[in-house]
């Protein structure tokens, strides 16, 4: 391995940058769909090697660039998918959104690779843990100040290849999980380390730092697995999740409105469909069901209330817009209504879909000639988290689309609902394996905070999990069908929905102080 290390440190030029592209690319497959969980350790092992060989900021730079270029293109290829679903006319705004997203998002990467080369970088453990920190500090970085926030394909959800360790999100959150991750995945590095003329003091690191290290993990691991089975049967309301399938090229065009409503009411409210489950208590539609304004459709309504037992509710996505607020700037919604198909609670959504929903840095793109970026439309931006109160039935907490993955901002403090109702409309993207991914972090979403997530797409991937992370029932992509559940109950309060991401600063600082420590210390003895 030592002589591995160091020819992978001394490649230059085409072949440094392409090794680099692919071990990003590879990072990729560590995550949902495929759990690939053993190739993190090669991914960021190989990484470490490509910096120790870089002797300048600049090529610590392009080395970090490559990398991360290889990671967001790969790991976010399938956006453009729903480019090529809402109609040629939009094909020219998709090639300067991607350059502009191929130069913000591995500038995180870059920055955190960049601080741990050039201040804390030496010989052995101390280059790792600096590394690991700066990886998931500036990963929470991009979760929070790139627009409205991009925490997608945070590291910590590789550890979704294993719920048990997922487990661990309901103390330190995703981004602990990262930390804790990447720590881990770059401890075989280590052993490549007798390249080195300089080398550690103690070599019995190499050996007790990831035995150490091994012993965690397996505790982790059993109190994860007795956490999971610990978990109560779901033996709350009967809900009934809906997903009908819509054509998304139909939505957008506002094409056979009425056809899309009769799709959605049979499968709602179709006599045989209940068979043994019990009738349902709420019943839920994916984001924008049907392209309209609900409230404003009084047919719709009508039919609504025809059809809904006494006592039911129904969960839909809709706009919303009234006499103050014109159609053209609505609102993308989540709305109760009651067996009257009246509205009783709603939520607006308040994390809007950069270049999709809103347009983020508007003024800076019209002065740079970007207006191709700039095009009017999308909607109005929520005022914040709401507690849907529910009546007879449990309260709620709702999340629009890829809301689901910020972590510690679901709900306002101090108003914990009972259950978490997630609507989106991945038909955007297909049979890629963004829906899969987008299932996975609703799932750290509810072992976090300890709650059950009721989750209802237009094309899948619809599901119920628990507050485990537990995905207790599905419907796969492309299905047209509902699902029978029962609500489980929630956890108590978990620590990550209590105090939040402060264990992972508390982490990340103290690998800063240990690597830091180390530094001066061999400055001081030379």
């Amino acid at each position: 391995m030592p002589s591995l290390a160091l020819y992978i440190g001394e490649l230059r030029g085409f072949r440094a940058y392409a090794l680099a592209f692919l071990t990003g690319a590879l990072g990729v497959m560590t995550f949902a769909p495929f759990h690939f969980l053993f190739l993190l350790p090669v991914c960021l092992c190989v990484l470490v090697w490509q910096l120790d060989g870089c002797q300048t900021v600049r090529r610590t730079i392009a080395i970090a660039w490559t990398f991360g270029l290889g990671f967001y293109g790969v790991g976010l290829h399938w956006m453009a998918n729903a480019f090529f679903i809402s109609g040629t006319e939009n094909i020219p705004y998709l090639f300067p959104l991607v350059a502009c997203l191929m130069i913000l998002l591995p500038l995180f990467f870059v920055i955190g690779c960049v601080l741990a080369r050039r201040f804390l970088w030496g010989d052995g453990l101390p280059r790792l843990l600096a590394l690991a920190a700066a990886i998931t500090l500036t990963d929470w970085c991009r979760g929070h100040f790139m627009a409205d926030g991009l925490p997608w394909n945070i590291w910590g959800n590789t550890l979704t290849a294993s719920l048990p360790w997922a487990q661990a999100a309901s103390l330190v959150g995703v981004y602990g999980l990262s930390l804790v991750s990447v720590t881990i995945a770059l401890l075989p590095a280590l052993f490549g380390d007798g390249r080195r003329e300089a080398r550690m003091a103690d070599k019995r690191t190499r050996l007790f730092v990831p035995c150490a290290a091994l012993v965690l993990a397996v505790a982790a691991w059993l109190w994860g697995a007795h956490r999971i089975n610990s978990a109560p049967e779901p033996e709350g309301i009967a809900v009934r999740i809906v997903q009908p399938k819509i054509n998304q090229r139909d939505k957008i065009k506002g094409k056979n409105i009425n056809e899309m409503a009769n799709v959605i009411l049979r499968l709602s409210f179709r006599p045989d469909s209940y068979g043994n489950a019990p009738e349902p208590d709420v019943i839920i539609w994916p984001e924008v069901a049907i392209p309209v304004a609900i409230e404003n459709e009084s047919v719709l309504r009508e039919h609504l209330a025809k059809y809904m037992s006494p006592g039911s509710l129904l969960v839909a996505g809709s706009f919303r817009y009234g006499a103050d607020l014109p159609k053209e700037k609505s609102y993308n919604s989540l709305l109760v209504l009651d067996d009257k198909a009246e509205t009783v609670e709603h939520y607006d959504k308040q994390h809007l879909v950069p270049f999709g929903e809103y347009v983020p840095y508007k003024v800076f793109f019209e002065k740079t000639g970007l207006k191709v970026l700039t095009r009017e439309g999308g909607f109005r931006t929520g005022t914040g988290s709401r507690l849907l109160e529910l009546g007879d039935f449990p309260d709620a907490g709702a999340l629009i689309c890829f809301e689901v993955i910020f972590s510690g901002d679901i709900f306002t403090p101090g108003e914990r609902p009972d259950w978490l109702i997630n609507v989106s409309n991945d038909a955007w993207f297909g049979d890629s394996i963004g829906p899969w991914q987008h299932l996975d972090q609703a799932a750290v979403r509810a072992i976090e905070e300890g709650l059950p997530i009721a989750r209802s797409t237009n094309t899948g991937i619809s599901a119920l999990i628990d507050s485990r992370g537990r995905i207790l029932a599905k419907l796969g992509i492309g299905e047209r069908d509902v699902l029978d559940v029962r609500l489980p109950p929630p956890a108590p309060p978990t620590v990550f929905s209590r105090v939040g991401d402060i264990p992972m600063f508390a982490g990340a600082f103290l690998l800063l102080l240990l690597s830091a420590g180390s530094r001066f210390r061999k400055k001081a003895s030379e």
